[in-house]
């Protein structure tokens, strides 16, 4: 094969098979090899923050008494932190004094950790090609790391990344449940995802040959391209056939279980639809569109991307092309309220930041979510400036929309933390709201989960 015209054409492919040869002639790849090459990838690739957990060695005196083993196998200990626990698995990897079967787990997880949370999907896929064309790492290993790409990319409505997955040489075609999630799955990466006529031809094609697990796992990212594209309608369409669709009898309990989050999901989704395209037709008269001088910009952060990894200029213009993109919602008020903070401060910025709070407080979206978003109306408005704490028309909204007189159980709907900066004045007060609410703010709380539907469905 390392001799054919075809192999020969596509270097990145003859490096796979050269690489493949080599392992079968030498058997597998030598713990020394692989302890280097977990190294070499961990100074290009690990973030920053790693280097400075406690954890600094395999000798520290809180392992002691612990198996470093059984953390790759429960990684929930109450001794450590995440972070900690991902140090460990790094060192446990690049460490001779382990099995080898422990550390190619161990490098598993890890990466899969770092994989996942970079934020950037360009460096993600330069941190696996480094595996993948890495000879140093295990064969199967990197078919198990091909894999997990796979997986978080159909999540993600990466169709490029997918795509990338299922024509790899290295894919295991011979296992079938691998070649029955490339069928799907590829034809999942066909689909143009920001046209609903395209993503419900691909339901009906996926729909009508459900012979897999991985069936469900494209139906249940299908479903969710249609929410993020604001179709309840075809939302509504393919919970209600779900129930019915034509299953292999030992997937029958799966389809059930997948036909309840959509209903669930449903429910959640309705109001924070309405209120995403209320707000975007508003947003469209107060924000400006950016020059697009980084088309790549917008596909390149993940969603979930913490804005204080990127400049404030770099941030406004990534939040700026999701706010205005032709058909995608942005559907969590959190989002237009980082948009608002972020604006040029002017009177477009101002009137905008009032139209959000009113349209929040008018839409149907659950208490508790609204009022989180609430609490930061201080950043987005300069409650210092008497003209605009005062203005008539937020008071206005603020006495219509807000029952004066809430009952127990809208008052155990708000959240456990309401209380505005100390000393500081702020526009909500001799509101119901500001006199409802008097504990001290939880900000982990993660409240909004549109997403939550191909989680809690297993595939």
């Amino acid at each position: 094969e390392t001799q054919n015209p075809k192999i020969l054409e596509n270097k990145e492919t003859l490096q796979i098979f050269i690489s493949r040869l080599k392992e079968l002639n030498n058997g597998i790849v030598s713990n020394n090899d692989f302890s280097q090459a977990v190294i070499d990838w961990k100074l290009k690739y690990i973030p920053i923050w790693l280097k400075f957990t406690s954890i600094k060695n395999l000798n520290d005196t809180r392992l002691e008494k612990v198996n470093p083993e059984e953390l790759i196998f429960n990684s929930r200990n109450p001794k450590f932190t995440q972070e900690e626990l991902l140090k460990i698995k790094l060192l446990i990897a690049e460490s001779n004094e382990f099995d080898r079967a422990i550390r190619e787990q161990a490098f598993q997880q890890a990466f899969s950790e770092i994989y996942i949370y970079e934020h950037q999907y360009s460096t993600s896929r330069k941190m696996l090609k480094t595996v993948l064309t890495d000879e140093r790492f295990p064969y199967q290993l990197c078919q198990q790391l091909l894999m997990l790409s796979m997986d978080d990319a159909l999540s993600r409505g990466r169709n490029r990344d997918i795509t990338f997955a299922i024509t790899h040489p290295i894919i295991d075609r011979n296992n079938p449940i691998t070649k029955n999630a490339i069928q799907n799955y590829g034809r999942f990466s066909a689909t143009n995802l920001n046209s609903l006529e395209s993503i419900k031809e691909c339901y009906k094609d996926i729909r009508d040959n459900i012979d897999s697990p991985s069936s469900f796992a494209v139906l249940a990212r299908i479903f969710e391209s249609g929410l993020e594209l604001g179709s309840i309608e075809l939302a509504n369409q393919i919970s209600l056939e779900a129930k019915n669709w034509t299953t292999p009898i030992q997937l029958e309990k799966r389809k059930s279980i997948l036909a309840n989050a959509f209903t669930e999901s449903i429910k959640r989704s309705k109001p924070n639809i309405e209120f995403a395209k209320s707000i975007k037709s508003i947003a469209r008269k107060f924000v400006k569109p950016i020059n697009n001088d980084n088309p790549l910009l917008i596909n390149d952060y993940k969603k979930e991307t913490n804005l204080k990894k990127l400049s404030e200029q770099t941030a406004y213009n990534w939040l700026t092309q999701r706010a205005l993109h032709e058909s995608s919602l942005e559907t969590s008020p959190r989002f237009w309220f980082d948009l608002a903070e972020l604006m040029p401060r002017d009177e477009k910025q101002v009137e905008f930041s009032f139209l959000l709070i009113e349209t929040l407080l008018k839409s149907n979206i659950n208490d508790l979510e609204k009022s989180f978003s609430l609490f930061s109306s201080p950043s987005i408005i300069d409650t210092d400036d008497i003209m605009l704490r005062e203005k008539q028309e937020v008071r206005y909204v603020l006495a219509k929309t807000l029952t004066p007189n809430p009952s127990p159980s809208r008052i155990s709907t708000l959240p456990d933390a309401c209380t505005f900066p100390a000393n500081k004045p702020f526009f909500f007060a001799n509101t119901a709201l500001s006199t409802t609410c008097t504990r001290p703010l939880n900000a982990s709380n993660d409240l909004f989960a549109n997403s939550a539907v191909a989680r809690n469905s297993s595939r």
